[in-house]
């Protein structure tokens, strides 16, 4: 009796342990072309689509646009929220930008929160582009997908602790 509980805990821990699960794709409704008002700059975030990979993988192509403010120096912030649809879940992602404005260089750089959508979890890497040309620079944000454990991965290593104690008091 007791190596038979030894056994199911060992397993039941292996189930929690290794879970194989094929990464869906990626796929993002970008929102096209923000004026980054009062500068002449602009931020274009495309539309994206991507196998996720272990580990980073390209979430969203777009395009920083420097332009000619003059002598404007100022610091521009703004969010976006997108469409994301992992597998066949849809959910939203909110991109917060900031441009800062300076006579020599222009910087833009790209934050978020992770979300989870689909039982997985969605982390846009912060971005930064500095850009002192004018004219525009494209750029690639970039993502991290994570698995979220099932309720029944942690019954598994529930029973599974039991099991073990239990072993452990005969």
């Amino acid at each position: 009796m007791k190596s038979l509980l030894l056994v199911s805990a060992v397993l039941a821990s292996a189930a929690i342990a290794t879970p194989v699960l094929a990464l869906p794709t990626v796929s993002v409704v970008g929102a096209g072309t923000i004026g980054l008002a009062p500068s002449a700059d602009s931020l274009t975030l495309s539309n994206g689509s991507n196998v996720a990979t272990t580990g980073i993988f390209d979430f969203q192509p777009g395009i920083f646009d420097v332009e000619n403010s003059g002598p404007l120096v100022t610091m521009i912030t703004g969010s976006v929220t997108e469409a994301v649809t992992i597998g066949a879940s849809t959910g939203f992602v909110t991109l917060n930008y900031l441009d800062d404005v300076t006579l020599a260089l222009d910087t833009l750089s790209i934050t978020s929160t992770p979300v989870t959508i689909g039982g997985y979890t969605l982390t846009v890497l912060p971005f930064l582009l500095p850009d002192g040309a004018i004219g525009a620079a494209p750029f690639t944000l970039q993502a991290t997908l994570t698995a979220v454990p099932e309720p029944a991965a942690f019954a598994l290593f529930g029973i599974g602790a039991l099991a073990l104690g239990f072993a452990r008091r005969k």
